[in-house]
């Protein structure tokens, strides 16, 4: 088992290798936003004579003795989240003063590669991050991975139980959330009051005539990279209609393999996106595009929509005059509703079973994924899996709303390429791209997810 979770981990090693650029597995393995190419660093975090940080917690358990826990992640200096981790760190060092923490930032090519050579060898250190779903799920066989479910109950009320969905295996919590990233629907509000428009469509049917109205008057409504090393952006696409066609759980379960890429809520979804592509709604140009140039279109106002992750809205709040996050329509009322989304929690702190005191380390970690959950969020990096029980009056529009929302809610179904398992995600790829360049239909492309994924 331990030679087939490595080579799990090597196939993503490769597939980054292969799109030629830094991308980060902990947003999905997809290009959002730049990944350090700084070496590993080791940093031991001693308690502080005199505070430097307000502490916000309360420890859940006072150590009787000095204690050391070691830590890996992979955030190395000028990651978007090392702040968070840095602030988390030292607050931390406030609350239980008689912890040493001794933790790693290590860049994301390197971690993929440690990580399985610290499984086989039986190395890992108390607490590590992990990748979740069928990534966790190898680590839990493995026996690397400590139940946290009787600490998760003191955390209950700060930890939503839909945030920890992704951490679970059999029933079982083994990983600790601390942010996520989700995609949302961006929408020029300018462009559409140009054509008539006040709010959002909120049907499908609407939504194709606001298409038509913008198309009548110049403007291409949707953009979308979708050059083959940026195909997660078409998948953004896909996996929003999907949804809004069957819901938060029959997606689940096509993802885990429990039901088939050959239904017909797959066609219809595929047929769906053709739709938009052949009805001219997506920038041509736009094929010839990365991701980058699309969304500063975007920005300048080129499209009405675009679909991409939370971690554009700081930028697209400070430099659009009247963006507003909008709902997808909702397909399928029996099945799909409103507020239901692609993204949710990708990786989580783990606890190892073999460290000195899992239970005191599993408390330990809560508390810290809590805070860098916090400070990640009031920096702009991303979207806390826990309550905001602080101010976060400072945060941008976009974010905050997208925040309160999910936390409410629920209703996140992660992305397909980090639920499947990692050999299938360029035959899933491969396919979405033929798919919107309407090389095949949408027969064709559920068939072929049906027969070479599991």
């Amino acid at each position: 088992m331990k030679k087939k979770w490595v080579a799990i981990c090597l196939i993503l090693v490769m597939l980054l290798t292969a799109c030629g650029r830094e991308e980060n597995p902990v947003k999905r393995g997809k290009q959002r936003e730049a990944k350090s190419e700084d070496t590993s660093e080791k940093v031991t975090v001693m308690p502080t004579a005199e505070p430097t940080v307000e502490p916000t917690a309360t420890p859940t358990k006072e150590p009787d003795k000095q204690r050391t826990l070691r830590m890996w992640c992979n955030v190395p200096k000028n990651d978007s989240q090392r702040y968070a981790y840095e602030k988390a760190i030292q607050e931390m060092s406030e609350l239980y003063p008689n912890v040493r923490l001794s933790w790693e930032g290590i860049d994301n090519q390197s971690y993929i590669v440690k990580l399985p050579s610290a499984v086989a060898t039986d190395s890992l250190p108390d607490i590590y991050v992990s990748w979740s779903a069928v990534n966790l799920r190898e680590l839990v066989e493995e026996g690397c991975a400590y139940n946290l479910n009787d600490v998760y109950s003191d955390y209950r009320q700060m930890l939503p139980e839909h945030m920890c969905k992704n951490m679970k295996v059999d029933g079982i919590q083994y990983g600790i959330p601390t942010n996520y990233s989700a995609i949302q629907l961006f929408v020029n509000m300018d462009l559409i009051r140009d054509v008539g428009y006040s709010a959002v469509p909120d049907t499908w049917d609407e939504l194709l005539i606001c298409c038509d109205k913008l198309r009548a008057m110049g403007y291409y409504p949707f953009g979308c990279a979708s050059v083959t090393y940026e195909t997660w952006c078409i998948s953004e696409y896909f996996e929003t209609i999907l949804l809004k066609i069957c819901g938060e759980k029959e997606l689940d379960q096509l993802y885990l393999g429990e039901k088939s890429w050959g239904s017909d809520d797959v066609v219809k979804a595929a047929e769906l996106l053709q739709q938009l592509v052949s009805k001219g709604y997506f920038d041509p140009k736009d094929a010839y595009r990365d991701n980058e140039d699309v969304f500063q279109r975007f920005l300048n106002g080129e499209y009405a929509f675009y679909i991409n992750g939370s971690w554009q809205s700081p930028t697209i709040a400070a430099n659009m005059s009247n963006p507003v996050i909008g709902d997808f329509p909702v397909l399928d009322s029996t099945r799909a509703s409103t507020g239901c989304g692609i993204g949710g929690p990708s990786t989580s702190l783990v606890v190892s079973p073999s460290t000195e005191d899992p239970e005191f380390a599993a408390k330990y970690a809560f508390e810290l994924a809590r805070l860098i959950a916090k400070y990640d969020y009031l920096s702009g990096a991303g979207l806390p899996a826990w309550t905001i029980n602080y101010d976060d009056s400072d945060v941008n529009a976009l974010s905050a709303q997208a925040a309160h929302d999910a936390l409410q809610r629920g209703g996140l179904v992660l992305y397909g390429d980090n639920m499947m398992p990692a050999e299938d995600v360029q035959t899933y790829f491969f396919c979405l791209y033929h798919l919107c360049t309407l090389d095949y239909d949408a027969n064709w492309f559920a068939s072929a997810l049906k027969t070479e994924i599991r």
